[in-house]
């Protein structure tokens, strides 16, 4: 509503109080400590904008100066986190339409209310852009004991911060779902003699306490521990959380496709054991496949269901 006039002299008042009573403007104030300018506003029966009144103000060739005060709002309307522009996979700048659009989508959900359990290498649940979301509820599914332990491994603090590291606290990143709660469920993810059990316990833990989704960024690596994987009761443990969860409605199982594909179809189990599980590969910021080094690529395949941000993720790593 608001612009401002420069008088050439302060005996222009009354100058300005006739054209501002014609056209329907009050002035508001003298700008203190700046005679000659004053404060005007349109009144909600003023016919035009406040920019069509700068621009007649102007014209009458009557004051020293005119302001149309334009407002300036340098926060980034979509988050404050410091290193919210080198996460490509949120908001592309270079190629914009290969992302997830997050600025539009956290009008719609900020993930509010969703749980979250990451099966992985534990994470460091007290760094400073996470610990703000980490549950109260975790599992070591090595013991089947709670909490969960963190062992000094980075992957499962780096999935972490992507899933859900805090918004708007001008610090380093934020995730996809900043108002989701974390549960941690930690496993070495070595080949213990009983991993598939332990593996399946901490999944079936995860959706016994109250998780919406499981997040698990590991597989049989191409095939190659597909033995000591393969098994009844970790398939159990999937089908039972796909059919049982959310009090019925059923967790969403999410599961990477592997990074051993380079130029032939293959995916890791037990993403591609059962079409229920939404199995998720890897792209560039050029939305190309995402290629690693010479014996690894994302994986594909028939049983690929969405391909998603993989290569150059930056995010939360351990000890801040």
């Amino acid at each position: 509503n608001y612009f401002y006039i420069k008088l050439n002299n302060i005996n222009d008042f009354k100058t300005l109080q006739q054209i501002a009573t014609q056209k329907n403007v009050q002035i508001i104030k003298q700008v203190p400590n700046m005679p000659l300018w004053y404060i005007l506003s349109l009144k909600k029966s003023t016919i035009g904008n406040s920019l069509d009144l700068t621009n007649y103000f102007y014209e009458t060739g009557l004051f020293a100066d005119i302001d149309p005060a334009f407002m300036f709002n340098f926060k980034n309307k979509c988050t404050n986190d410091t290193n919210f522009g080198s996460l490509w996979g949120l908001n592309n700048t270079s190629n914009p339409n290969v992302d997830i659009d997050a600025c539009q989508a956290w009008t719609l959900s900020q993930g509010s209310g969703v749980k979250v359990a990451i099966l992985d290498q534990g994470i460091h649940t007290t760094h400073n852009d996470l610990a703000g979301n980490i549950s109260t509820l975790s599992f070591n599914s090595q013991t089947g004991t709670s909490p969960s332990v963190y062992n000094g491994a980075s992957h499962g603090t780096h999935v972490a911060g992507t899933i859900g590291a805090i918004k708007d606290n001008n610090l380093q990143v934020v995730g996809v779902a900043p108002l989701s709660k974390i549960m941690a469920v930690s496993h070495s993810l070595n080949s213990t003699p009983n991993i598939s059990a332990e593996l399946a316990s901490g999944i079936s833990w995860a959706y016994q306490n109250g998780a919406d989704v499981i997040n698990n960024s590991w597989g049989d690596q191409g095939g190659q521990y597909y033995n000591q994987l393969h098994s009844t009761i970790l398939e159990s443990a999937i089908t039972s959380a796909m059919a049982t969860g959310r009090n019925n409605k059923g967790t969403l199982i999410v599961f990477a496709s592997g990074n051993w594909a380079v130029n032939n179809p293959i995916m890791d189990y037990p993403a591609t054991f059962s079409n229920d599980i939404i199995t998720v590969g890897a792209i560039t910021s050029g939305g190309q496949r995402s290629i690693f080094n010479t014996s690894q690529g994302s994986g594909y395949g028939v049983k690929l269901d969405i391909v998603a941000p993989g290569s150059n993720i930056l995010s939360t790593l351990p000890n801040n």
